[in-house]
């Protein structure tokens, strides 16, 4: 008798077509031995959604940054919420380990649990197509010990952690430095957006899929003057590198529409002959 092995799901996630999120949590009493808390202790604090969909002659992005004082949680999660409600793959750095279960968690200590997006997510499975966690995907779901965003970033020069780390944040907040939490997890997401295009693009072994997306992601960051926190990326190494190579696949592209239009009405020609 024939017993069908169950199927791993695809982990070939949607280039296309992508959410990539943070959050920045405080602790109501921080270890004294500067210790990382337990997740459930978390509290978010600021979220970070960037949209990105981005195909061969087209791209578009939206940036959009939340802040929950306390008081706020409804609006908070309710807005999240739609930010991430969409079929576009999600893209986390640990997401799956900490930051959906931190939201999850704290929107049921809120009372909140009309999320539709949050649940969706909470199905998604680690080796499928709807959630890209890059922790799993750098460390072969598992396979090599797991490491932080920024040594992944240092490797790479994507700029990372240039001026406040996490341990910073509950500090800044009670200080009531929301801005600088909010320009931390914009420059996480902005950094997070990068790895995952590395990723993609040695995934696929096509360097176009990093080159031009990435391209067009740093003249988007250059023509909004609010965004100038973030122009590090728009310059970094990786970005100087990605601009001429998109450039020359422009070209590619309109060269090869250019002679597949003169094909087209060759044929014509040929066939009102």
């Amino acid at each position: 008798m024939r017993h069908d092995q169950p199927r791993r799901p695809t982990d070939d996630h949607n280039p296309n077509y992508v959410t990539v999120t943070d959050i920045e949590t405080i602790v109501e009493n921080e270890p004294a031995d500067g210790s990382f808390p337990p997740w459930p202790r978390h509290i978010p604090v600021a979220a970070c959604v960037l949209r990105a969909a981005c195909w061969p002659g087209h791209a578009a992005f939206s940036l959009d940054t939340l802040t929950c004082s306390e008081g706020d949680e409804p609006a908070f999660y309710t807005k999240l919420d739609k930010l991430l409600n969409s079929e576009a793959t999600l893209v986390t750095f640990n997401g799956r380990a900490f930051d959906l279960n931190v939201l999850r968690l704290s929107a049921m200590s809120a009372r909140q649990f009309a999320l539709p997006g949050l649940a969706r997510l909470a199905h998604s499975n680690r080796y499928g197509d709807r959630h890209a966690d890059l922790c799993d995907l750098f460390g072969a779901y598992g396979a090599t010990r797991g490491h932080p965003l920024a040594e992944l970033c240092h490797r790479l020069q994507i700029p990372v952690k240039t001026s406040v780390s996490g341990g910073d944040v509950g500090a800044l907040w009670r200080a009531g430095e929301h801005a600088s939490v909010v320009r931390y997890v914009e420059e996480d997401v902005a950094a997070t957006y990068l790895l995952w295009l590395h990723w993609l693009a040695a995934r696929h072994a096509d360097p176009m899929m990093i080159a031009g997306p990435l391209a067009a992601f740093a003249a988007w960051l250059e023509d909004n003057p609010a965004l100038a926190h973030l122009h590090e990326f728009a310059c970094a190494p990786i970005a100087r590198w990605a601009r001429p190579l998109a450039l020359a696949g422009t070209v590619a592209r309109a060269r090869d529409d250019a002679a597949l239009r003169l094909r087209r009405e060759e044929d014509e020609r040929s066939f009102l002959a």
